[in-house]
């Protein structure tokens, strides 16, 4: 049986001024009988940056200084270099981060377009203990037609990614100037660094090769887009590098989005009372495994499956302190539950992660799984510290994109152990004894899967929808 940290019961507290600047008793959700010369964090900030790669953030050793923003929060924070997501595309990517759940426990498809409706969110715990609540998104898969809004009192929501002119930091903003004396959560999501990849920061002084025009806003560049995307092209050396440099200038435009909420929230007077949480929701394969490139969504290696994990609080004891432990987006919701003293569901599939940030030590032996490939042949997997099994149980089979353009499928069965970070040499026929250790965890976790279908269907997509989804080459 895998064990489960205890949780750490944390109070929140703010001291709060009155108009003679003397110090008054705290009335606030979440207060305890904290000194007003050490207040607790009162409020949550939780980044989504989709489709961010870890190892293009110099935050993370990246090549490029592409995050000196999250670099300096880094450094008065706690980070993360081993955390995973569940799934490798937005929306079940995002079930897990924000309701602490697998999507298959909720539903028998862990594609299911419901997910968002199936389970109490994070917004929800906040809101239910007197915090205000808001979301800023982006994309087409964080929109209220899927249910992510239904626990935010204020949802700003931009889907095309061709409008330069709606900023999310001043929608975020405008909420918290509203309600900057009450303790409040705001989720703060962002497609900056999901293609298309317009800025060319880095790609201009590189040579393009055939790519020169992907990602620019004409029909031969959406055309160059499909064609590197989905495999019809076969790279050179030097076009992929193009192409990660495009990537690169998105990931450092990524990071001034996050240098200008912050700055928000210090004009505001909040940076010393708001915990700030940097994630993302899956990462982005450059031709890594198989036949696709600037894509996910289409498997469960770690170039999909890692993301970047920051948890900054004011004044930490443990400041730029890195914590090398397996964590999952799912321990998301139940740490900030502990640490802002809030009522978690009991179902979370998460575990609290107060015992790394506070100590940076635990005695948890856990397994996490993989799970909701859109496009190509459904797959599974399940990683421990020692080892990691991919199985994709027909791969005859494609699904989404794969229909079109098939994604190319290594094994039917692939292990990895934990001296092959980049998942190169398959162990699967070496007769290791932990096989079947993971073939019974994997077995475990889908045995545990919800078997009955979401009650309401969803709704056919609208033609704005999918024409929003078609710019991101989620459908055809």
């Amino acid at each position: 049986m895998l064990l489960r940290a205890a949780r750490v019961a944390r109070g929140v507290c703010i001291a709060l001024l009155c108009a003679m600047s003397c110090a008054m008793s705290c009335a606030l959700p979440g207060c305890g009988g904290e000194s007003a010369n050490s207040p607790k964090p009162r409020n949550l900030v939780l980044i989504s940056l989709d489709t961010l790669v870890p190892g293009r953030m110099s935050a993370y050793d990246g090549p490029r200084d592409t995050t000196p923003n999250i670099d300096a929060l880094v450094e008065r924070g706690v980070r993360f270099t081993n955390a995973r997501s569940t799934s490798p595309w937005t929306l079940p990517a995002h079930t897990a981060m924000l309701f602490g759940r697998y999507p298959s426990r909720l539903a028998p498809d862990p594609n299911d377009e419901r997910l968002y409706k199936l389970a109490p969110s994070l917004a929800k715990l906040f809101r239910d203990q007197g915090y205000r609540t808001a979301a800023v998104t982006g994309g087409a898969f964080l929109a209220k037609r899927f249910g992510i809004a239904k626990d935010f009192e204020h949802f700003a929501h931009h889907a095309r990614w061709t409008d330069r002119d709606w900023s999310p930091v001043e929608h975020a903003e405008t909420f918290l100037k509203q309600i900057q004396h009450e303790p409040f959560f705001l989720f703060f999501h962002t497609y900056e660094v999901h293609v298309a990849y317009e800025d060319r920061r880095y790609a201009d002084a590189l040579e393009p090769g055939r790519i020169d025009s992907i990602f620019r806003m004409t029909k031969k560049g959406m055309e160059v887009h499909r064609e590197v995307c989905c495999g019809a092209m076969e790279l050179t050396d030097e076009e992929r590098e193009f192409l990660l440099a495009l990537y690169d200038g998105g990931v450092a435009k990524a990071d001034e989005i996050v240098r200008d909420l912050l700055a928000a929230l210090t004009r505001l007077g909040l940076d010393q009372n708001t915990t700030i949480v940097i994630t993302s929701d899956h990462g982005e394969e450059f031709l890594e495994h198989t036949n696709r490139t600037a894509y996910h969504g289409h498997s469960l290696y770690d170039e999909l499956l890692r993301v970047p994990l920051i948890w900054y609080e004011p004044d930490m004891e443990r400041a730029g302190e890195t914590q090398a432990e397996l964590v999952s987006l799912l321990d998301i919701v139940p740490t900030a539950a502990a640490r802002f003293d809030l009522s978690p569901p009991a179902a979370l599939d998460g575990v609290d992660l107060s015992p790394l940030i506070d100590a940076g030590e635990w005695t948890l032996e856990r397994a996490l799984y993989g799970e909701g490939v859109k496009h190509g042949p459904p797959r599974f997997s399940v990683m421990t510290d020692d080892a990691k099994l991919i199985v994709t149980p027909d791969t005859s089979v494609q699904y989404g994109e794969g229909v079109t353009f098939p994604v190319s499928v290594r094994a039917p069965r692939e292990l990895y152990l934990r001296d092959d970070p980049l998942e190169q040499s398959n162990r699967i026929d070496d007769g290791l004894p932990i096989l079947s250790d993971l073939e019974i965890l994997l077995d475990r976790h889908r045995a545990l899967a919800e078997k009955a279908e979401p009650e309401k269907p969803v709704q056919e997509l609208d033609s704005d929808t999918r024409a929003r989804l078609q710019e991101l080459g989620y459908v055809e």
